[in-house]
């Protein structure tokens, strides 16, 4: 994927984008940054990353195979901004289940927390 277009949809290569980040090479500056990272994440299957940028408060509430089901199980197609402020990434992740000819819509509000100079995943509140 090196010098692809970064699924996050910012316009850069992997390289440029998301690989330094999920790689460890780098940490997340901002909140939106986090939030495009972890998407690229999820496209990628690299659940582990996923995993560690959660708040660690908030890791009971998840599954490492839940995080690898939803991965897996859909083709993940585009991730819209629709806006972010320090804390709060409002986004909308476009996507199909495999297998399947019909677009879905994930629209959330994920909130983050800056802690120990990172930044993190602390929850998200869905959106119909």
């Amino acid at each position: 994927m090196e010098n692809k277009h970064c699924p996050c949809c910012s316009g850069l290569s992997f390289n440029e984008c998301c690989e330094p980040l999920l790689s460890g090479k780098m940490f997340a500056s901002t909140s939106k940054e986090l939030m495009c990272s972890r998407f690229t994440a999820y496209v990628l299957c690299d659940v582990e990353y996923i995993y560690n940028t959660t708040l660690k408060a908030e890791r009971i509430n998840y599954s490492k195979a839940e995080i690898e089901k939803w991965s897996k199980e859909n083709n993940w197609l585009q991730l819209e901004i629709i806006e972010s402020n320090e804390f709060v990434v409002e986004f909308k992740a476009y996507f199909q289940l495999k297998g399947s000819n019909v677009v879905e819509v994930h629209h959330e509000k994920s909130t983050f927390v800056f802690e120990n100079c990172k930044w993190y995943y602390a929850y998200g509140v869905y959106n119909n």
